[in-house]
Parts: C-alpha cells; sequence; structure tokens
C-alpha cells in the first residue's frame, strides 16, 4: 500500500511541475505573440513611409557609375 501512496504522489507532484511549466510557457507565447503584432505594426509603418518617399522621387534611368 505504501507503493502505491509513493507513487501517487509522486505523479500529483510531477503533474503539479507540468501544470507550472505548461502555465509559464503560455506566458511566454502570450508575450512572443504581442512582439510579433507590435513588430508587424511597426514594419508596416516603415513599409508604408519608405513607399510615399520612393514614390516622389523620380529614379533616374542611368547607368550605375561603377559601368
Amino acid at each position: 500500500m505504501a507503493s502505491s501512496d509513493t507513487d501517487l504522489v509522486r505523479l500529483e507532484t510531477k503533474i503539479a511541475y507540468q501544470d507550472k511549466l505548461l502555465a509559464e510557457l503560455n506566458e511566454v507565447v502570450v508575450n512572443l505573440n504581442r512582439d510579433v503584432s507590435v513588430l508587424t505594426r511597426r514594419l508596416l509603418t516603415v513599409e508604408r513611409l519608405c513607399g510615399a518617399e520612393l514614390g516622389r522621387r523620380p529614379m533616374p534611368n542611368e547607368e550605375p557609375p561603377h559601368y
């Protein structure tokens, strides 16, 4: 009987650690998702600004200096 009690305690302990790890990993995923959202918005802003800037400049149709 003591062996089954020990096994039960061991399993409960293992499950408790796994639950804690799962919660920590979930927090990491949530934070990474938030970071990706912020970076995506920043990238879209940069693309919009660069596109607007390039759209205002005439592109010269000449060979580069090294030719």
